[in-house]
């Protein structure tokens, strides 16, 4: 666990591992640089418990930090922990006989509920994805773990330095590395709480979180499909993976439609998932291109009903889940050309 001048939260995250049901652990903590009141509460917690040791350097950041911890870390299992986040008791216990229970994963999450500054609930509990295959899938276009709820097999961790200082998003780009070395898996519970705050390091380089993330995601796409790609059509996967609307241009809808499509092929014919995950990632790569629809329907019917209808042909079963007014919309401008506007909405 790294921190920089935590002394706010860093209590609640030391009393949260220290109380786990799971005890058998080495507690690494590295200050980094720390001029508040850190060192301090890092000193009286270390004196009363044996297992967690403390490290102190100048400031280096946090890649530095946490490649530091890596290095230090003795166990068969290494967790990840931020100074500011909470592991809820038995997280490390669940993750722990996930791992022994399934060798041939390399990389344990869990959902983690949001709280505030103050620890108040704020309603949102992630990820949501939680298998082998969508997990794949999904980390092309962003990070699908929570980093304080991450536990992996120490031998996984790339020689040298894991972490790479010169990546904002130092977690995501690890996991696009790790991704083709093993499987990977986020527990479909509670382990622990995600402190939203605006001294969180998330906070301090948001405006430089998103370039970061394209690049990440730039190289995983085009490590799929051997081809390089465009930053703006990253950016428009990414915009329609978190709902967000494209510039009305049927060619940008178009581009995001194709690149779907062959990132489904490449998937299927690279990774040979079997049945099952081929099937679950079908329905990931369907439900991209229903959100596109979804997100246009209004403006571009034509751009709308392809991306639509490629989405049927990957998962026929979206048509039991899709709104109704959007089918209804575009099955008016497949069939007759009617516009949308002269359609009832239900």
């Amino acid at each position: 666990m790294p921190v920089h001048n935590g002394a706010a939260y860093v209590r609640e995250a030391i009393e949260s591992i220290l109380a786990q049901t799971f005890r058998d652990v080495e507690f690494i903590v590295i200050d980094d640089g720390s001029t508040d009141d850190t060192r301090a509460i890092l000193a009286g917690y270390e004196r009363a418990d044996a297992r967690l040791r403390v490290y102190s350097q100048e400031r280096r950041g946090i890649a530095a930090s946490r490649n530091r911890g890596c290095g230090l870390a003795k166990g068969k299992y290494m967790a990840v922990m931020d100074a500011d986040d909470i592991s809820l008791p038995r997280r490390l216990e669940a993750q722990v006989r996930f791992l022994d229970a399934h060798p041939a994963v390399g990389l344990c999450g869990a959902r983690a509920a949001h709280i505030d500054r103050a620890g108040r609930p704020l309603g949102r509990v992630t990820p949501n994805i939680y298998s082998p295959a969508r997990l794949r899938w999904n980390l092309l276009f962003g990070n699908v773990f929570v980093q304080s709820s991450v536990m992996m097999r120490r031998g996984l961790l790339p020689a040298g330095d894991p972490y790479r200082g010169e990546m904002v998003t130092e977690d995501y780009d690890l996991w696009v590395r790790l991704a083709p070395t093993t499987r990977m898996v986020n527990l479909p519970r509670t382990l622990g709480l995600y402190r939203v705050h605006e001294r969180s390091n998330s906070a301090r380089v948001e405006s430089l979180i998103e370039p970061a993330a394209v690049k990440i995601s730039r190289r995983s796409i085009a490590g799929l499909l051997g081809d390089e790609v465009s930053p703006q059509l990253v950016e428009d996967l990414r915009r329609v993976v978190s709902w967000n609307r494209l510039p009305d241009q049927d060619q940008r809808i178009d581009r995001v439609v194709d690149a779907v499509r062959r990132l489904y092929a490449a998937y299927t014919r690279q990774l040979k998932p079997t049945p099952k995950e081929r099937r679950e990632v079908a329905g990931e790569a369907a439900m991209v291109l229903a959100k596109l629809a979804s997100l246009h329907v209004w403006t571009r019917p034509r751009a709308s009903w392809t991306a639509l209808w490629s989405a049927l042909l990957l998962d026929p079963f979206l048509f039991a889940i899709l709104p109704s007014r959007l089918l209804e919309r575009a099955m008016a401008h497949a069939l007759s050309g009617v516009s949308a506007r002269s359609l009832p909405v239900r």
